[in-house]
């Protein structure tokens, strides 16, 4: 092999290397961020839930109405409000559905703020005080933004990737030409001797 596409291939395993390690950094601290951005706004829902259910007068068939029609970028969100002996006091979904998702309910902590993701869902629970009444928080829901969103990035780091690693192979070959070029010369007048 000569020595020219030696260089090109070492340069360019490089710099791929150093690539592939800054995108995996990024997609890592980016979904990192995204499934902490998702449980705050899942916790703030529950929150806003329990505020609203304690406003006076305010109806449950008409939070209903409002869980229902209001856009949250979450898939399947379901809302369980306990009151401080553990007893349902509100829930936006109907009984038969939110029983199929208790028992991964119950694998979280309920006193202090816990989660869990389960099939492609986001579960929490946290303790909060109302005008001085403990209440349970329960929601869980699939985070359609942030999937959309990391795939959209997967996407972008694909293409970015090939690109460069067309102009990474392209600039190695030139630089290994460019710094064999003395040598070669060197071997051109030693040849004409």
């Amino acid at each position: 092999m000569k020595i020219k596409y030696r260089l090109t291939i070492n340069f360019s395993i490089l710099v791929v290397g150093i690539i592939l390690i800054f995108s995996f950094s990024i997609y890592v601290f980016y979904l990192k961020h995204r499934h902490e951005d998702f449980l705050i706004r899942l916790q703030n829902k529950a929150i806003n839930t329990v505020t609203l259910l304690n406003t006076t007068p305010f109806d449950k068939k008409l939070l209903k109405i409002i869980d229902h029609s209001s856009v949250t970028n979450m898939d399947d969100l379901t809302v369980i409000i306990l009151d401080s002996l553990k007893k349902i006091e509100y829930t936006n979904q109907e009984l038969s559905k939110i029983s199929k998702s208790i028992p991964i309910f119950q694998k979280l902590d309920w006193d202090k703020k816990s989660n869990l993701a389960f099939n492609k869902k986001m579960f929490v629970s946290l303790p909060y005080y109302y005008q001085n009444k403990k209440f349970y928080l329960l929601a869980s829901a699939g985070d359609l933004y942030g999937d959309a969103e990391l795939q959209q990035l997967l996407i972008i780091m694909l293409i970015v990737f090939i690109f460069s690693l067309a102009l990474v192979i392209t600039a190695g070959f030139l630089n290994a030409a460019q710094s064999l070029k003395p040598i070669k010369d060197i071997i051109m007048q030693v040849d004409e001797i």
